[in-house]
């Protein structure tokens, strides 16, 4: 729990130099609440789904957006290239260096190490300005009554697009902090 604490600590001090647009605020909320960043990092790992592309599907939702195979396909088309060349190369190198043993007694390695997760984090939050900054990401979609169902169905969606299926332990988790996010906004 307090490396996910420091992890959101991190992420904040990242964005406000990078991004400060509503998705990028929606996903250091979101990403910092609780069980989030497990969700997602499982996701990730175990069924190669884009963490920046499950915030920006759950902002979607939030904004009571429902959107097709088609409109996600376009919508990863929009950084796929970003998060296959830059991300998540640097988050490759991060992990083979966490797990060298014998580098992680030097205080250089751990400076490093530090160095290349704000670096990721950074990259990460620059692929999330990308998605809102398209413009029309807003407008995509068809309008939903229910924020719950619309998360449901975008992240069934790109499941789909993916080949799997992801773990209902996982979405059920998102989507009530996706619920819980947009209490809090509410007041």
């Amino acid at each position: 729990m307090l490396y996910f604490t420091a992890l959101g600590l991190l992420i904040r001090s990242t964005m406000t130099a990078v991004d400060d647009s509503p998705l990028g605020l929606f996903s250091v909320d979101l990403y910092a609440r609780t069980g989030v960043a497990t969700s997602c990092l499982t996701l990730q790992d175990h069924v190669n789904a884009d963490v920046c592309m499950i915030l920006c599907l759950l902002w979607l939702a939030q904004h009571r957006r429902v959107l097709d195979r088609r409109d996600i396909d376009v919508l990863e088309g929009l950084t796929a290239p970003w998060n296959k060349t830059i991300v998540r190369p640097l988050r490759t190198v991060r992990r083979a260096l966490k797990k060298s043993n014998r580098l992680l007694d030097n205080v250089a390695t751990h400076d490093a190490l530090k160095d290349l997760k704000k670096l990721e984090l950074e990259t990460e939050m620059l692929q999330l300005k990308r998605l809102y900054d398209d413009g029309k990401v807003m407008h995509w979609g068809q309008h939903s009554d229910s924020i719950s169902a619309a998360a449901q169905r975008n992240l069934n969606t790109y499941s789909e697009l993916l080949s799997t299926t992801f773990p209902r332990s996982d979405v059920d988790l998102l989507i009530a902090a996706t619920l819980a996010s947009e209490a809090d906004q509410l007041g």
